[in-house]
């Protein structure tokens, strides 16, 4: 009845308007993806790459690239990877598990609240990290799903399943 009902047709305007910024926001998530995409494509077979940068009058650093920089989007970042390994160590264990946790979302908690959060959850860490597709639900809850993911893959390939042998890495 919104040709008659001034209530209904504000309702559906409202409505409509709403509809039409979530396929504009859709859209434009995936024409980025399709970016970042093409980025991936070109650079996969490359052993390493570098990121150009540039420096503004007031000392601010910026990537030049608009994709696969580590400002870009949540999906984007998650792609990277440094080219050299870093040795693990306590303090690189503990930075990676910050890492996890704070993708997850509990950034605004103490670094000892997220250590423990990700000691807490070991279980669940490792589980995404085997089986992402089937435990889709589960990571895509987080505040920033791809790059919780990847923070999950790293640490369960280099915390939980390389320490877990030598007896170092305990499940509460």
């Amino acid at each position: 009845d919104i040709a008659t009902n001034e209530e209904s047709r504000q309702a559906y305007r409202r409505e409509a308007a709403e509809t039409m910024n979530k396929n504009a926001s859709s859209f434009k998530k995936s024409c980025r993806t399709r970016m970042t995409m093409e980025a991936v494509k070109k650079f996969k077979d490359k052993e390493v790459f570098y990121h150009p940068w540039s420096f503004d009058y007031r000392g601010r650093v910026y990537p030049i690239p608009s994709v696969l920089t580590p400002q870009d989007t949540d999906f984007g970042k998650s792609l990277l990877k440094f080219h050299r390994e870093a040795l693990m160590n306590e303090e690189a264990v503990e930075w990676l598990a910050f890492q996890v946790a704070t993708t997850w979302g509990l950034d605004k908690k103490s670094i000892r609240d997220r250590l423990d959060w990700v000691q807490d959850n070991i279980t669940f860490i490792s589980e995404i990290a085997k089986d992402p597709i089937d435990r889709l639900p589960d990571w895509e809850k987080a505040d920033e799903p791809w790059q919780f993911l990847a923070a999950c893959d790293e640490y369960y390939h280099c915390v939980i399943n390389f320490f877990a042998y030598d007896g170092i890495m305990h499940n509460k």
